[in-house]
């Protein structure tokens, strides 16, 4: 639908005050929690009148209504609405200092039709006239997608505190304007052929873009790689269905990836679901339903494929030579354990026992401090569940553990004190026994604030965390191995790595 942009007024800030709290309560939905959002919309969001002020905030405006908004700023605030002002603004000098953009809202039923992106090159314009030669800001983690489309990049991911003690996570991302500002880079017009890989995960969607190679042998080069926390399994996976929210939030998610994928003039859409979409009653019916409205044909895999899948895309990573190692990927709703060598996969089984689901099972209250009694309890159930895995790991002897799921990734974060997005991770992380044992002792001994708490704890997985840490711990107990990797390459690479050997 068709929609003009121009200068905000003061008299805009009651509908821009409505749209902003819109927007933050539906669009932040599987990437923040409720308590997240509203502490947000109290501390944070909200209009700064500044920018209005100074001319430098704009509203796009369709059907009579105001149904996006975003602007950038010649002064020093990086984020935040007037409630968030002790002091005055003071203002920067173009030739010492990057400009700002600020506060992008979109009215829900209005998003992923190009608004923010239009919005985001109007104010690049204007800061660059105004002699701003480089541009700062603070992202959320539903925007950062967007800004990092648009060739922002990401220097420093923190947490707010807010004065409830809510932390919210952000990220700080530049863009230097010299050239961009005359082509963006989504206007670009490049003969390519792009592939974007969908892993449709239990706790986890993740989107890789690549542009394949022109000569066969060439490696693809990545363009994009992010990720969303869905958690498709929260409040259903262990009775079998897809919880309506969970549902809520996988739609959004796609929609979200779909228009990064028409971003980057996308050929062709590979997309694999896995354990919640696999057991669950109404999985089909999402299948369908993402199909309906985004035009993603998602093929819902068998756990001995999503092995093979991952197995491939660890080789992609991780140098395994010629012994044998474990692979094990901890998913919300299954992990698979293979194992394999550089060259050949000696066993391979998926369980249906991931990380939500033994959460549901023996941590049905997460908010405080997980019991000897539950770590005991998990424990004996590993025992008997896992009998295949622990004859394979004694016939085998595997002689280290390779780690590859969000759970991994979280635990070489805590041992690096800070959370990394997905494009910063390295392909391989030698993972040290002693610091998983220390943050394995952190993570049981803290209660649900304390473990968010913990330098490179994502908030959504603080609790998944501990019973995957169980998890983790018994398999290092039946195998005896000693070193630890994780390989940040999992089931996406590997359907990619299929296909180049095609």
């Amino acid at each position: 639908m068709p929609y003009s942009i121009r200068m905000a007024t003061l008299g805009d800030v009651p509908a821009l005050n409505a749209l902003i709290e819109a927007s933050v309560r539906r669009l932040s939905i599987g990437y923040y929690t409720p308590r997240q959002i509203d502490s947000a919309l109290q501390y944070m969001f909200g209009v700064d009148t500044q920018l209005i002020n100074d001319g430098t905030y704009y509203v796009a405006e369709a059907e009579g209504q105001i149904v996006g908004c975003g602007g950038w700023s010649k002064r020093s605030t990086l984020f935040g609405g007037d409630q968030t002002k002790a002091a005055e603004d003071q203002l920067l000098d173009p030739a010492q200092h990057p400009g700002r953009i600020r506060a992008f809202f979109v009215l829900p039923q209005w998003a992923r039709q190009g608004i923010g992106r239009a919005i985001v090159h109007f104010s690049e314009k204007a800061a660059y006239e105004a002699g701003f030669r480089r541009l700062e800001l603070a992202a959320t983690l539903p925007g950062e997608p967007l800004y990092r489309a648009l060739g922002y990049l990401a220097d420093e991911h923190f947490a707010l505190t807010f004065p409830n003690g809510e932390h919210l996570p952000i990220i700080r991302m530049h863009k230097d304007l010299t050239a961009a500002v005359q082509t963006p880079s989504y206007m670009t017009q490049i003969p390519h052929h792009r592939l974007a890989l969908i892993d449709l995960g239990t706790n986890t969607f993740h989107l890789l873009i690549v542009e394949m190679p022109a000569v066969a042998g060439d490696k693809p080069l990545a363009l994009l790689r992010t990720k969303a926390g869905v958690r498709l399994g929260e409040g259903g996976i262990s009775q079998g269905i897809i919880a309506p929210e969970a549902y809520a939030r996988a739609l959004h998610t796609l929609a979200g990836f779909k228009e990064e994928i028409e971003l980057h003039e996308v050929k062709e859409i590979r997309a694999t679901a896995t354990s919640a979409m696999r057991v669950t009653r109404n999985g089909p019916d999402l299948v369908r339903d993402i199909f309906e409205q985004t035009g993603i044909q998602v093929d819902v895999i068998p756990g001995e494929r999503e092995a093979e899948l991952i197995c491939a895309g660890v080789r992609q990573a991780v140098d395994l030579g010629t012994d044998p190692s474990l692979i094990m990927d901890i998913g919300g709703g299954s992990v698979e354990f293979i194992v394999a060598n550089h060259s050949t996969i000696f066993w391979k089984q998926s369980f249906e026992i991931g990380a939500q689901r033994l959460l549901d099972l023996f941590f049905p209250d997460p908010s405080g401090i997980f019991p000897a009694a539950s770590v005991e309890a998990e424990q004996e159930y590993l025992s008997t569940v896992l009998t295949p895995l622990i004859e394979a790991v004694h016939r085998y002897k595997p002689v280290s553990l390779v780690g590859a799921s969000g759970s991994f990734d979280s635990l070489a974060d805590m041992q690096v004190g800070r959370l990394r997005s997905e494009s910063e991770l390295p392909p391989c992380t030698e993972l040290e026994v002693g610091s998983f044992q220390a943050s394995y002792r952190h993570l049981l001994s803290g209660n649900h604030e304390q473990r968010v708490a913990l330098p490179g704890i994502l908030p959504m997985r603080a609790d998944m965390l501990v019973v995957a840490s169980v998890l983790i711990d018994f398999v290092l107990g039946i195998s005896e191995i000693t070193r630890i990797r994780t390989s940040a390459y999992a089931l996406k690479e590997g359907l990619l790595a299929e296909m180049l050997a095609a």
